[in-house]
């Protein structure tokens, strides 16, 4: 069977480190992502609506540890060299999971600035608003990497325009998801600050004010996912978008790839640290399965 080449003779030292961080870098995501999983389902008072999409991000960000990271990790021992199915599960998962991941971040900023901005019908909504979001952070990425992908495979027979729309198209797609997410959490912010003032001047403890505070310390965490992904996505991006011009070193473009899959790896952190009542769940959930 024909064999695809992603070559990695960066030297010796080189290779050694890019070896190390790729598959470090899968496990962390993996086992990261899997006791966040666990966390929530053996959990019940975590999987109120709030924290929907979360999970949903986790199980995308789980998935990329399993397929595309781990495949990446071990291309990278096999000097580049790999089945060309292989390859093409790689490219599509990278993709697809990538997309997913990124749609759902866009869609938590939203959720959030729909919690500020408009609190009493954020209270009121059906879960039918939640389940169709989940729906659309895969169907999307799905639609988009199967026609890239397709065009991919058609390429000599499609036109030029096409061509250039399918290159740039995934690019595109990332920017205008991280524009948004900037936008959402600019108004989210904003809408603090006004809640804020009106609830000191009224000296409001009532139920609404309370939960609004909650839904504020969850933007505050999910603001620092987004700033995470957005650090560690928009290196990668920026290359491939000037990619023909600057003609980068594979060392680099590895590097960057690692740096992207390290968005996947941090999120965990993040609700360990700044969720007390996810941290609280989190170790009684690691020692109930380590002495049980």
């Amino acid at each position: 069977m024909d064999n695809s080449s992603l070559p990695f003779s960066t030297g010796m030292v080189s290779e050694k480190v890019i070896r190390v961080a790729s598959i470090v870098t899968a496990l962390v995501i993996v086992v990261g992502n899997m006791l966040t999983i666990l966390t929530f389902v053996c959990n019940s008072h975590l999987r109120k609506r709030s924290f929907y999409l979360v999970i949903n991000l986790v199980v995308a960000d789980f998935l990329i540890g399993i397929i595309p990271a781990t495949i990446f990790a071990c291309i990278t021992f096999s000097y580049g060299e790999t089945n060309t199915g292989i390859y093409w599960v790689y490219m599509s998962s990278d993709r697809l999971l990538g997309l997913a991941s990124m749609t759902t971040v866009a869609l938590i900023a939203i959720e959030r600035m729909w919690a500020t901005v408009w609190p009493l019908r954020h209270l009121n909504s059906s879960c039918r608003v939640y389940v169709g979001a989940i729906c659309a952070s895969w169907l999307v990425p799905t639609l988009l990497t199967g026609l890239s992908i397709s065009a991919q495979f058609n390429w000599s027979k499609i036109p030029v325009i096409w061509r250039k729309i399918a290159m740039h198209q995934p690019i595109a797609v990332i920017v205008i998801l991280l524009m948004g997410t900037a936008a959402a959490y600019t108004i989210t912010f904003v809408s603090f600050k006004r809640h804020t003032i009106q609830i000191e001047q009224a000296g409001s403890c009532s139920r609404v004010s309370r939960r609004q505070m909650q839904e504020q310390r969850l933007a505050r965490t999910m603001c620092m996912v987004t700033g995470a992904s957005i650090l560690t996505w928009l290196p990668f991006v920026i290359l491939n978008y000037l990619y023909i011009t600057i003609n980068p070193s594979l060392s680099l473009i590895v590097a960057f790839k690692i740096l992207q899959y390290t968005n996947s790896a941090i999120n965990p952190v993040f609700y360990a640290v700044k969720m007390p009542g996810f941290r609280k769940s989190l170790i009684k959930t690691v020692c109930f399965h380590r002495y049980r």
